[in-house]
């Protein structure tokens, strides 16, 4: 009898533990589930329930009656946050944090804040609503750099090695704005940043009028965050980074989609280009080496891929395009606009384009070696003299354009890791059940 007790009392604790790891494994799963909050957004959700609460509060109004009429990300230059009492000492270190217009319906409040509410002051009242709008920044406040805060936001999310491509992107429905292409591990990004957030939203009706979708191009999406317009342009990854940065900013304000598999420019063929040029060089005893350096020409497609070699004061680009095709739209791209182009040779094989610009005192030797690996040239830019381009031909045992890559691998149709959660905590119980299940037997047996 007491040893059928003492087998129960078994059973019984480890059926407890059993059920409590299913649930732990269970919480962890559905923590998974719930959708991460935009950073910016949870300081300034927080902000702007501590000052509603403070002003409903000071005039015996309900917080959901006020409402927002600005709210600007700022660097208070002392402790203070613009709003210091008589005879107050600041500190002396910069707070990041907000100003508040909120509205009675009447008039208006400003609040200043740093990020978490844990300073909060009520800085001005009974401000006429006519003003809110075009009213300068407080004594104290400087704008916070939207584009430096966003990068941090990236290098927080594990991407730390940002590249900046150094020519510029534009957009008509942005007007005065331009953006380089920033390289956000295999995602090309553009980042352009206006002065008001009301100029983000005018830029957003005017991309509606100018065609939407159509003008924003196939398969790319379109982020806001604060005065920043983030666009996405190519990623073999793209479900990933677009997880990520809607993790970050939220949910894109503009989505298009892909109406047909898109293939994409071989990373093999650039990579063999550059092999075969570096082999070449080293042969004819010039120093050359492969640089860091990402660029991008405006003739070029989006996608395109490229490497910089430098060989004495001379850079080498090489691309790597879609298929022969586009190489050869590119170099009749090149050639349409004179003024650009000026100075510039370009070779071009198989689905590889090469670029100088500007010729160094090695150049002659480099031109030659060029022309032993890719053949003649295909364009010459105005001041270089040399013989005339031939017409572009695919070169014997050219690299060519690997199949479409999809999305580089990642599994449309993989579970996500609440699923994972849920099958582990089913798994942990069924096994700590198992077990009792046969201690209470043995118990049984004589």
């Amino acid at each position: 009898m007491g040893k059928d007790m003492r087998l129960s009392q078994v059973t019984a604790r480890i059926g407890r533990l059993g059920l409590a790891a299913a649930l732990v494994a269970l919480g962890v799963g559905l923590l998974a589930m719930a959708p991460a909050r935009p950073l910016q957004a949870q300081a300034s959700d927080v902000v702007i329930d501590a000052a509603t609460a403070d002003l409903g509060e000071r005039l015996s109004v309900a917080p959901g009656d006020f409402e927002v009429l600005r709210l600007a990300s700022v660097i208070w230059n002392n402790g203070c946050i613009g709003a210091a009492e008589q005879n107050e000492a600041c500190t002396e270190a910069e707070v990041p944090g907000f100003a508040l217009w909120l509205s009675d319906g009447a008039v208006a409040y400003r609040y200043h804040s740093d990020t978490t509410a844990a300073a909060l002051r009520l800085a001005e009242s009974m401000i006429p609503l006519s003003q809110v709008p075009v009213a300068p920044l407080p004594q104290g406040a400087t704008p916070a750099l939207a584009l430096e805060r966003f990068l941090d936001l990236l290098a927080g999310a594990g991407f730390d090695e940002i590249v900046v491509q150094e020519l510029a992107a534009l957009r008509d429905w942005i007007p005065g704005a331009f953006s380089p292409h920033y390289i956000v591990g295999d995602a090309t990004l553009e980042i352009f940043e206006v002065a008001t957030v009301g100029e983000v939203d005018a830029a957003i009706e005017r991309l509606q009028q100018f065609g939407g979708d159509a003008e924003l191009g196939e398969d790319q999406a379109l982020w806001r965050y604060e005065t920043l317009i983030v666009i996405l342009l190519t990623s073999s990854e793209r479900a990933e980074i677009r997880g990520i940065l809607s993790g970050l900013i939220g949910a894109p304000t503009v989505e298009t989609t892909l109406t047909a598999p898109r293939p994409r420019p071989s990373a093999a063929a650039l990579d063999t280009s550059v092999a075969a040029l570096i082999d070449a060089l080293g042969r004819a005893e010039i120093e050359a080496m492969q640089t860091d350096v990402a660029v991008h020409r405006p003739f070029l497609p989006p996608d395109a891929l490229s490497a910089v070699l430098r060989a004495g004061d001379t850079s080498i680009e090489v691309y790597a395009l879609l298929d022969p095709d586009a190489v050869a739209q590119a170099v009749r791209d090149a050639s349409a606009d004179s003024a650009a182009s000026v100075g510039w040779v370009i070779w071009t094989r198989g689905s590889t384009l090469v670029l100088i610009e500007g010729l160094g005192r090695e150049s002659r030797a480099l031109l030659d070696v060029i022309s032993e690996v890719f053949g003649a040239t295909a364009f010459l830019g105005e001041g270089v003299a040399g013989p005339a381009p031939e017409p572009i031909v695919d070169a014997p045992g050219a690299p060519e354009a690997l199949p479409a890559t999809g999305n580089g691998g990642i599994d449309d149709d993989e579970a996500p890791l609440w699923v994972w959660g849920v099958i582990a905590a089913v798994a942990v119980g069924a096994i700590a059940a198992g077990g009792a299940y046969r201690i209470w037997l043995r118990g049984r047996t004589p």
